[in-house]
């Protein structure tokens, strides 16, 4: 299990309104992997990215043509994100001119948030490994287009926590404070691979913890190895020991140690990625994938302003590859983890549709309709390998703010 929730595939059809179908008038352009975003998007010199063809619709208005529709083809192949592409009231269509990216008839286009890695060299101990830049650091890791676990222990089920810690020494501070959030006692077999490792390598291990409503997690900062006490860095919303009558789950992952079975990886500090293959696979066959980009799509209207973005639909795309990194202070909600991000995230939207679509291998949410949406629809959709949950729809705080009809 990757990035802060269980890993779920879900085919989603959620509609919050009925769109009308663009018109058969107005601009069309362009965009292949072969194309260039200097070029005029017509078929014969195509645009290159997502985003120059967003960029050339609205250079086109800052020159005062009116406002049609205009309708954004896209050629097989992969379109590389290495960020989000952003969409703000100034990319609008209007009511019956809607602006319309799409794959084009017969297409299959894929924007690929990810790096493909180099090819690993196998050791003598059966681990495959491969130097990578140290800059270069990521939480998940696809081999073969297989989501693949990342070194932890217990390999199955969980180890259990066996008494809380309610005051002691904050390492980070050398005062006596409230540990319940942070810090608990551990069967000290089960914390045996920790022993001795400085503060910078615990720092790398994540200490994740089940509680009942939310599962968080926040890095090591401190095991005492002979009295069992295991400190994180960061505080969770609840007490490790809210609920007194069974023993908290815990896992520990992200260590050279854990790995230990097949289909584990391990990133190391100086860049080495360990891979322990499955049964049968073949080294010249993987192709190993690190996601890069944290989002695919923000859509970022303002409704209390009045600022909507509107009148845009994707259809026929399929977005790949996002990352999750754990913050430095951890990750933690009062429950299913509302406050996490999502690979495709809309606010103040109105008329914004997605049809046809494939959203896949994901390390957070997958599609939030968050502030202030209305009239957008998710249809025929594929929501598939996510971090989180498939589709949110609605924000996690309550608002008493009217927004306003137009």
């Amino acid at each position: 299990m990757t990035g802060f929730g269980k890993s779920i595939g879900v085919c989603a059809g959620v509609m919050l309104a009925v769109l009308a179908a663009a018109p058969a008038t107005g601009a069309t352009l362009h965009v292949s992997p072969a194309g260039d975003d200097g070029w005029e998007g017509s078929r014969a010199r195509p645009l290159a990215t997502l985003q120059g063809a967003r960029d050339r619709i609205r250079q086109d208005r800052a020159r005062g043509a009116r406002k049609e529709a205009y309708e954004v083809l896209f050629a097989d192949g992969e379109y590389v994100l290495d960020a989000p592409v952003a969409f703000d009231p100034e990319d609008s269509g209007a009511a019956g001119a809607p602006v319309r990216y799409a794959a084009a008839h017969g297409a299959r286009p894929l924007f690929f948030g990810g790096r493909r890695l180099p090819r690993f060299q196998a050791g003598a101990d059966g681990v495959w490994r491969v130097q990578l830049d140290p800059a270069l650091r990521f939480e998940q890791l696809y081999i073969n287009g297989r989501r693949a676990v990342r070194a932890r222990s217990p390999n199955r089920f969980y180890h259990y926590m066996q008494a809380p810690v309610a005051y002691g020494v904050d390492p980070l501070t050398g005062r006596v404070a409230d540990l319940s959030r942070r810090a608990f006692m551990a069967a000290r077999a089960d914390i045996a691979p920790l022993a001795g490792k400085s503060r910078a390598e615990l720092s790398n291990v994540v200490v994740r913890v089940f509680h009942s409503w939310e599962v968080s997690q926040a890095r090591v900062q401190e095991v005492d190895a002979a009295s069992g006490r295991v400190v994180a860095t960061a505080s969770t919303p609840w007490p490790y020991f809210y609920w007194k009558s069974y023993l908290p789950r815990y896992q520990l992952e992200n260590f050279a140690e854990a790995l230990d079975e097949a289909g584990e990886w391990y990133l190391g500090a100086d860049g080495v990625l360990c891979y322990l293959p499955l049964p049968g696979e073949r080294i010249e066959r993987v192709e190993a994938v690190a996601p890069v980009t944290p989002a695919f799509l923000h859509l970022r209207g303002d409704a209390l302003a009045g600022r909507w973005i509107t009148d845009l639909a994707f259809e026929g795309l399929t977005f790949a590859y996002t990352a999750y990194a754990l913050p430095a202070n951890g990750q933690g909600d009062g429950q299913a983890a509302v406050s996490q991000p999502a690979a495709v995230e809309l606010d103040g939207v109105r008329r914004i549709a997605f049809r046809d679509c494939t959203f896949s291998h994901i390390g957070t949410h997958g599609i939030w309709f968050r502030k202030g949406c209305r009239e957008s629809e998710l249809t025929r959709c594929r929501v598939t390998d996510i971090g989180g949950g498939a589709v949110r729809v609605g924000d996690s705080k309550w608002s008493k703010e009217e927004l306003p009809d137009r």
